[in-house]
């Protein structure tokens, strides 16, 4: 059985991968564990603990989700889910509230949450730090996985991430690492859900980020085997 593993936020979630897709992949089955409302360090753990359970998979597929999420070990200590654990996915205090997980796994400490939440949020000066943390986490993922030997993709989902912005930064050398590894579409000019905005019509400045259904993410499937097509020499 070769198994198409598919991991990321609630735009991967939703995203169930067309037969024609997966056998494009010369994969025979899908396994998302996508969680909505979630970090990429959570794509990172969830992968790592998926694949020292369940052995590799035959391909990962990555839309890299929010670079300003992230999670702790908080859930109730006497319930352990198999893959997350008691982790709890933790974003801006109106995203966590207006998410069921925050009623329902947060609820005897939800005010404490809610005052960290904006603490962390309101000692962070700028968007660079939420970039400078997830490309390092992308690059760590990315050694991991070629180090396993499992053949993956990743590309933004979300962020449209502005290189500009990093042109005095001194740790934008690391993004060269990104940038030349072909397994990761490059994340300074492709956006997920922006290519599918604007393939169903959407105005250039319109909202994008919103959650699409089976006719325009087939449109993105088509985008990414011609992506491989075109640069892993996919057959």
């Amino acid at each position: 059985m070769k198994t198409l593993l598919v991991n990321g936020c609630s735009f991967g979630h939703c995203w169930s991968p067309s037969d024609k897709f997966v056998a494009s992949l010369d994969c025979d089955n899908t396994v998302n564990i996508s969680k909505p409302g979630t970090s990429f360090q959570r794509t990172c753990r969830s992968t790592v603990e998926w694949i020292a359970q369940n052995g590799n998979p035959a391909r990962v597929m990555i839309p890299i989700t929010f670079a300003h999420r992230w999670e702790m070990p908080i859930g109730p200590g006497e319930q352990f889910d198999k893959i997350d654990g008691n982790w709890i996915p933790l974003q801006s205090t109106h995203a966590m509230s207006s998410n069921q997980y925050s009623e329902i796994e947060l609820k005897n400490n939800h005010d404490e949450i809610k005052k960290l939440s904006d603490l962390y949020y309101g000692l962070i000066p700028n968007v660079i730090g939420y970039w400078d943390k997830i490309f390092t986490e992308i690059i760590t993922i990315s050694a991991f996985l070629e180090q396993r030997k499992i053949p993956y993709l990743m590309w933004d989902m979300c962020n449209e991430f502005d290189e500009s912005l990093l042109i005095d930064h001194p740790h934008v050398k690391k993004t060269q690492l990104i940038k030349k590894n072909k397994m990761i579409m490059n994340i300074f000019s492709f956006c997920g859900n922006k290519y599918m905005w604007r393939h169903k019509g959407g105005d250039e400045k319109g909202f994008f980020n919103e959650h699409y259904g089976s006719s325009e993410y087939v449109n993105l499937e088509d985008y990414i085997l011609q992506y491989m097509n075109d640069n892993l020499l996919l057959e």
